[in-house]
């Protein structure tokens, strides 16, 4: 099980044992509990971009997963790559009416390889036991440098193709870089539960795309949110002095642009005071929204809402993503 083979899971936390398997967290329960916020639990608890790697030359992995939660809309999906391609792509059983457990057997090449499974990224899921078929060799992938980055559902990527397919996990490949996706939907609110993860995450990269959910929940004003911005910053700058940190603002979205919220804020103004605040620290690098997908690209990559990206999106994003993180770490 994961705690005897830890150098085999990535982007978690902690596990918790649950009846008859693991449940993955991205982020400790005990820091998860300073949020006191259901909300904020269940999406912390929904496994993007947790995956198991290995070098194996298995002609088969089977595992068995059953969700936490049942009738949720989107699809729970899960993702078989070998050397970096999609073999399968399954979901999980979602019956409103049971819990379910869906057992997976997918064929595998036979021969030595980089094998990944990416759990679902949508809702919390436990795992009741993953194994490797006639397998000779289960060794270690090569290490990467780790990159962390948190966002809101713009980083969590509800509705791209699986859970391979999100811009974070498309650009960790295109960069070769180890993933530690904390994209939390409509909870990207400065939280010290988040702040403690990336202080004490061993990182060699960071970045932050902050602003979206700040003006969706009106969770700062234009008085509280330079300062708590700052402060999230400064004790990740404290905690890595020398890694390099991108911060993203917000794409455009013009219903919200010059629509101010419920506490006077629009979101061209999040965007300035991101900037502002991203742009007064050495060694972070800013990269704006409306670069990424801007006010003529809204209608291709965007969704009806003109907020959230669709799967093309996604992948639209990561492509224009790349080579700006590469940028700012350095990597070009």
């Amino acid at each position: 099980m994961p705690e005897q083979v830890p150098h085999v899971w990535f982007n978690v936390a902690e596990w918790q044992q649950r009846p008859h398997g693991l449940q993955p967290w991205r982020v400790r329960r005990d820091l998860v509990a300073t949020a006191r916020n259901p909300h904020f639990e269940a999406r912390v608890a929904a496994p993007a971009g947790v995956r198991a790697e290995v070098i194996t030359d298995a002609k088969r992995v089977e595992l068995a997963l059953t969700p936490t939660e049942v009738g949720t809309e989107a699809p729970l999906l899960v993702d078989v790559l070998f050397e970096g391609r999609l073999l399968e792509r399954h979901q999980l059983n979602q019956s409103p009416t049971a819990t379910p457990t869906t057992k997976l057997h997918v064929d595998l090449p036979g021969r030595p390889g980089h094998l990944q499974v990416w759990l679902p990224h949508v809702s919390g899921v436990v795992l009741n036991e993953i194994a490797l078929v006639d397998a000779t060799a289960c060794d270690p992938v090569p290490s990467r440098p780790k990159w962390v980055t948190y966002g809101s559902s713009i980083t969590h990527c509800i509705s791209a193709d699986g859970p391979s397919q999100t811009w974070p996990a498309l650009v960790a490949r295109e960069l070769g870089l180890e993933l530690y996706g904390l994209g939390l939907a409509a909870q990207c609110h400065l939280d010290y539960a988040i702040e403690q993860t990336i202080a004490k995450t061993d990182a060699d990269f960071i970045s932050l795309c902050l602003g979206i959910n700040i003006y969706g929940r009106g969770s700062f004003d234009e008085r509280s949110l330079p300062g708590a911005m700052h402060g999230f910053i400064a004790r990740l700058r404290e905690a890595h002095p020398e890694v390099p940190l991108a911060v993203i603002s917000p794409l455009t979205s013009p219903p919200a642009e010059e629509k101010p919220n419920h506490v006077g804020l629009t979101l061209a103004k999040i965007r300035e005071i991101v900037q502002t605040v991203a742009t007064g620290f050495a060694g972070v690098g800013y990269i704006s929204g409306p670069d990424i997908i801007g006010p003529d690209e809204v209608g291709a990559y965007l969704r009806e809402d003109q907020l959230h990206p669709h799967a093309r999106g996604y992948e639209f994003m990561a492509r224009r993503l790349a080579p700006r993180l590469s940028r700012v770490f350095n990597l070009a």
